[in-house]
């Protein structure tokens, strides 16, 4: 009987902790974490301004488009972000919706606009993540440039 009520007492403890270090495994890799790292410093940087530095996480077949996007908007001002959605559609590609409020240097008007970025792993054995962003579209769209 003793015996029962010491398992008992146990079981839940051991089975969360099992849980908890089961979850460790999940992503042996690292991709995930990686993923989390990269995603968060470009958009701090999205945030802070510094879009030359973001274009280093940009996938080098659209990074001069984002070059000239970043010199549009060397008067506007990011005042907050929020990490939406993230979707993952595999072990190597992820979309995360972005929500930024930004506000023109010329005008003190603050807007909010929505940047979808869809990350992919690098083949190979490596953890490097690299941004396709849908920015110089809501630049356009948006007239972010001119307000």
């Amino acid at each position: 009987m003793r015996l029962a009520a010491i398992t008992r007492r146990l079981a839940l403890p051991l089975s969360l902790i099992t849980l908890g270090c089961g979850a460790t495994f999940l992503d042996p890799t690292g991709r995930q974490q990686s993923l989390e790292t990269t995603q968060k410093k470009y958009t701090e940087l999205v945030r802070w301004g510094d879009l030359l530095r973001a274009s280093a996480y940009v996938d080098p077949e659209v990074r001069q488009e984002f070059l000239v996007v970043a010199e549009q908007l060397a008067d506007l001002r990011m005042s907050d972000f929020d990490i939406g959605e993230i979707e993952y559609k595999g072990e190597d590609e992820v979309t995360v919706v972005v929500t930024y409020r930004a506000w023109s240097q010329t005008t003190l008007v603050e807007k909010q606009f929505r940047e979808t970025q869809d990350w992919t792993r690098e083949e190979g054995m490596k953890n490097v993540w690299l941004v396709r962003t849908d920015l110089p579209a809501v630049v356009a769209d948006t007239g972010l440039a001119h307000f």
